[in-house]
């Protein structure tokens, strides 16, 4: 059996209201913990943030990912470690 963890999604600006709370969970298996795996759940868990911030399999050129406030990527590979959470925002938050 392979551990898990909860990843935590933090939503600001556009990505806020299309999913109109501020955060989501998902949980991650420990063999499947990259940032595109994330990404898969979160989109099926919350169809708004799918349609509104995605073009197909990847994510629109107007938003932006940030891994735990440390960096910030579109690179579906990054492999995610418990504890960290992704934020989601428009790029043009705080301009």
């Amino acid at each position: 059996m392979s551990s898990h963890f909860r990843l935590k999604f933090e939503f600001f600006g556009i990505p806020r209201l299309r999913a109109g709370v501020a955060e989501f969970f998902v949980d991650l298996h420990s063999d499947r913990n990259t940032l595109g795996d994330a990404l898969k759940m979160l989109r099926v868990g919350l169809p708004e943030i799918d349609e509104a911030c995605f073009d197909g399999k990847c994510l629109k050129k107007e938003y932006l990912l940030n891994i735990s406030g440390d960096r910030f990527t579109k690179e579906i590979s990054t492999r995610l470690l418990e504890g960290d959470s992704v934020l989601l925002l428009s790029s043009d938050v705080g301009g």
